[in-house]
């Protein structure tokens, strides 16, 4: 009986995963000559066009040199993009898979159960296995969901996550010595952001400026939006009034919990002051579009997730994101739905009524997007739907809102929208033309829901509007 060699299984292991993920199409090869400078032909290379490149050395069980092979590969650098390997996949195959019928050897390369660990370092001084002992086990399915997370670069994280973190602590060390002898600046700024005057709001009012102009950079070039250079007069100061006003406009499109939100923050800064702020957080926004960050997904969105959790930087309560991962994952895959068809899977909704920084539903996002991209879909294509009709959140905080919608965008952020179903409701005592005394935020959903529309028949305002309007909802607004 003929006998499938390794080259054979490469190349059908690589047919196979090319189905798992639409960007792998035409950036996952398998057996390429003179793919890494100083020779060499890895058996696959994943090459992530806003990721780093991963590389996977295979072998028959019992494999005893795959993992010095996959070793090896730490540290080379690419031909063409010039992209260094940081993370290596050593996988053992099961030696069944030599004697498949050739013809039937994508079906089973892609029905069989493979070991496999992940070697991250420089090929130098560091190499670290995970685990650290024995071997993960799982089908195609989940190496496919290890390699997309092996593309992120944890490198250009930690570079993105310094460059944000400097960024944002001094523009709130130069907002509070600018605004010393002018308390009721910082006031202001409390006041919008439902918080206690001190440093700490001031980290959070400069992270949500900050978040705001990388989005418009991201947003640059789709509705006619204008790059922050572009609204500088003559290569001088960013004007706090150019900001205002293109932020006016990015508003009328709608993307209202990022830019309102930050609108707000930036109007009681006086002009000389906030250009000088908006010129730093402009740097770190540069910085971030410079290093590829704004166009990848993975990136951006690991590095503000780091930025609340590692670092603990905007002192905000969190749900840990390995926590929400499982937690997610596991709701996710309760749901009985065709995640090939793009129509069932915007049909779906998920909810978190008190989404703080949006770690829960980002996770469950993640956790859809993943299935859909399994199933042969393009996650890209079905963003719009999902950002606009699927993915509900609401919390009393605006930092909340903005927070929540940033990671939520971050999956595509290239890819405008228009409304968001992220909503910033009400909490204490309300004015005489309110329909309740003291708002009680999400708990009002369960005391007043009697309709079958989620925020319908409550007699709820919520901030939903295009432009930073106010909608109540109910009235088929927003």
């Amino acid at each position: 009986m003929a006998t499938n060699n390794e080259r054979s299984f490469n190349e059908a292991l690589a047919r196979v995963l090319r189905t798992k993920n639409p960007r792998w199409r035409s950036h996952l090869t398998a057996e390429q000559h003179r793919a890494v400078k100083g020779g060499g032909m890895p058996d696959l290379i994943v090459r992530n066009p806003r990721g780093a490149p991963v590389i996977v050395e295979t072998e028959y069980a019992p494999a005893r040199t795959v993992e010095q092979d996959a070793a090896g590969r730490l540290g080379r650098t690419l031909t063409g993009s010039g992209a260094v390997v940081e993370q290596c996949v050593a996988l053992r195959a099961p030696d069944s898979l030599r004697r498949a019928p050739q013809a039937e050897l994508d079906e089973h390369a892609g029905q069989a159960t493979y070991e496999y660990c992940v070697l991250s370092g420089d090929g130098e001084t560091r190499c670290v296995r995970w685990p650290s002992r024995g071997w993960l086990t799982g089908g195609v399915d989940d190496l496919a969901s290890l390699l997309e997370n092996a593309s992120i670069s944890e490198s250009l994280v930690a570079l993105s996550l310094d460059l944000l973190e400097r960024g944002i602590e001094e523009a709130a060390a130069r907002l509070r010595e600018a605004t010393v002898d002018r308390p009721a600046v910082n006031a202001d700024i409390a006041e919008v952001l439902c918080q206690e005057d001190g440093e700490q709001t001031s980290r959070m009012a400069m992270a949500i400026v900050a978040n705001a102009l990388t989005f418009q950079t991201m947003l640059a070039g789709a509705y006619d939006v204008r790059t922050l250079d572009a609204l500088r007069n003559a290569g001088g100061p960013l004007p706090k009034a150019a900001v205002v006003r293109e932020w006016d406009r990015i508003l009328n499109i709608n993307y209202w919990p990022i830019f309102h939100v930050a609108r707000e923050v930036l109007l009681p800064i006086p002009d000389g002051v906030a250009s000088s702020l908006l010129d730093r957080l402009a740097v770190v926004s540069s910085g971030l579009d410079a290093h590829g960050v704004t166009q990848s997904h993975d990136i951006y969105g690991r590095t503000f997730q780091r930025l609340i959790s590692d670092r603990k930087f905007l002192a905000t309560f969190y749900t840990l994101p390995t926590s929400a991962a499982l937690l997610a994952d596991l709701a996710v895959g309760l749901l009985d739905v065709d995640w090939s068809d793009g129509n069932a899977v915007t049909a779906l909704r998920a909810c978190d009524f008190a989404c703080g920084t949006g770690t829960l539903i980002t996770a469950a996002y993640h956790a859809i997007l993943a299935r859909h991209r399994r199933s042969g879909g393009d996650d890209a294509a079905i963003h719009r739907g999902m950002m606009e009709h699927a993915l509900v959140a609401a919390d009393i905080m605006p930092a909340a809102t903005h927070l929540t919608t940033s990671m939520l965008s971050s999956a595509h952020p290239t890819i405008p929208f228009e409304q968001t179903q992220v909503h910033l409701l009400p909490y204490g005592r309300q004015g005489r033309e309110a329909s309740v005394d003291f708002a009680l935020g999400a708990l009002d959903l369960i005391r007043e829901q009697h309709g079958t529309g989620l925020f319908e028949n409550t007699g709820i305002e919520v901030h939903r509007g295009k432009g930073g309007r106010r909608s109540v909802a109910g009235e088929g607004k927003g």
